[in-house]
């Protein structure tokens, strides 16, 4: 049986192991960038990140023993822009798989980076606090907490996702969508359609699958 090969750039993970039968070859850090898509940007594709730089925007979850304010009448949406949490949203499972309230908050740019620069008992005080104005005092006791930083993160360096600057998208055009071999690209920022959100996730998924499967 002929033997199929597989080129990852440097840094790929090849846990778990590789099918048998499946030849690897590891780029060096230079050839990897030679090697990606040529159809439509023959320049250095270290700059892309560059040209696509993401916001700060840290997501806080509170977990709490129930979402109480439903039965307040609230649905743990709102928007205040002002302050140091900027949005929420009642992020909570169906009741079959946990009972458990979970409030999801969004401290965006400025803000962002701001409450970075605190010790974290501070800036955690500081989120309930807000949160304890918009739903009342049992914000204030959460039986767990999870902040991130997503811009101190190694393949993200911030969220939601990167905005190409002007000029990008003329000089890239379609290479950040364009298939390798057998590759075939898909995420919410490679989508021509609503990039960074649920919908253009959806969109790039169902181009790649039409590339990989196209229609007859």
């Amino acid at each position: 049986m002929a033997q199929s090969s597989l080129s990852i750039p440097p840094a790929t993970s090849t846990e778990p192991a590789l099918p048998d039968g499946v030849q690897l070859r590891r780029f060096a850090d230079g050839e990897w960038i030679q090697h990606f898509v040529k159809q439509h940007f023959d320049g250095d594709w270290s700059v892309l990140p560059l040209r696509s730089s993401a916001t700060a925007r840290h997501p806080v979850q509170m977990i709490y023993p129930e979402p109480y304010w439903r039965a307040d009448g609230l649905n743990g949406a709102s928007l205040d822009y002002r302050g140091v949490v900027g949005e929420t949203a009642d992020s909570g499972v169906p009741e079959q798989y946990s009972k458990k309230g979970i409030m999801t908050g969004f401290i965006y740019s400025g803000q962002a980076r701001k409450a970075a620069a605190l010790p974290a008992a501070e800036r955690r005080k500081l989120v309930l606090d807000e949160m304890s104005q918009r739903f009342g005092p049992k914000a204030l006791a959460p039986i767990d907490y999870h902040e991130m930083n997503w811009s101190t993160q190694q393949w993200t360096r911030g969220c939601f996702t990167g905005f190409l600057t002007p000029g990008a998208t003329y000089l890239f055009r379609s290479a950040v969508r364009d298939s390798v071999g057998p590759l075939h690209w898909a995420g919410t920022e490679n989508s021509t359609v609503w990039p960074s959100f649920i919908d253009g996730a959806i969109r790039s998924a169902e181009r790649a699958v039409a590339e990989i499967q196209p229609r007859t």
